[in-house]
């Protein structure tokens, strides 16, 4: 047994990473994590809520993966947390509404259509999806194969996604964003501008406000638009 704090408890191949003790705290990250990882809990939401569940339900399941996904660094020691493959995404609604397991009827008085068979599509994919990436992994293909694909390429597979969810937001729910178009729009328009902007980052250099500002990613952006949705 490894007790030092620096490096955690050993176990086996892995390291267990107490939070306060082996994990320095850090009140930037911690506000961002916490917003973040909130709101990519309630986006997965709405996607459960189309194969049938409850709100309650996919709430709970959103929480239910986000407490595995953060185990990653915590339990094993891993240097960094898995998260959504968001290309992916859009790719999977599709496969599953070829298969009518996907856009279901909502709830009515609390009934819903749940169909068990949609969570065993999905778990099938996620079976047959992690065997691939520890092929790849194990085998050095996965390194060899990033290496082969034309940055043109996996530049279009990223734009790809965003073009999903900019046609999942302006297109297929815009009636869920025009319930609140102004605190949306807030939220779309700073989290651009801390991100990408390069007048911004210019600013950042010389403004420690920017600078922090920055350091925060998605957070001032998520903030703001709440603070405008409130008032």
């Amino acid at each position: 047994m490894n007790n030092s704090i620096s490096n955690g408890i050993k176990w086996g191949p892995f390291t267990l990473r107490i939070p306060f003790i082996h994990i320095k705290f850090r009140s930037g990250e911690f506000l961002q994590g916490l917003v973040i990882s909130g709101a990519t809990a309630f986006a997965a939401a709405p996607l459960g809520m189309q194969l049938g569940l409850t709100f309650e339900e996919a709430v709970a399941l959103s929480l239910i993966a986000g407490t595995l996904i953060s185990a990653g660094p915590i339990i094993f020691g891993e240097p960094m947390a898995p998260g959504w493959v968001t290309p992916a995404v859009p790719l999977v609604m599709g496969a599953l509404a070829t298969a009518g397991m996907y856009g279901v009827q909502p709830c009515v008085d609390g009934v819903c259509q749940y169909n068990p068979d949609s969570f065993r599509f999905l778990a099938a994919m996620c079976i047959e999806f992690t065997i691939l990436i520890l092929v790849l992994g194990i085998t050095g293909m996965g390194k060899k194969l990033v290496e082969i694909i034309p940055r043109g390429l996996k530049a279009g597979i990223i734009l790809g996604a965003a073009l999903a969810a900019f046609y999942q937001v302006f297109f297929k729910d815009f009636d869920a964003y025009m319930a609140q178009p102004i605190s949306m729009t807030t939220a779309i328009v700073l989290c651009v501008i801390t991100t990408f902007s390069n007048p911004f980052k210019r600013l950042a250099t010389k403004s420690r406000v920017f600078s922090v500002l920055g350091s925060l990613g998605l957070l001032p952006g998520f903030v703001v638009a709440g603070l405008v949705a409130y008032f």
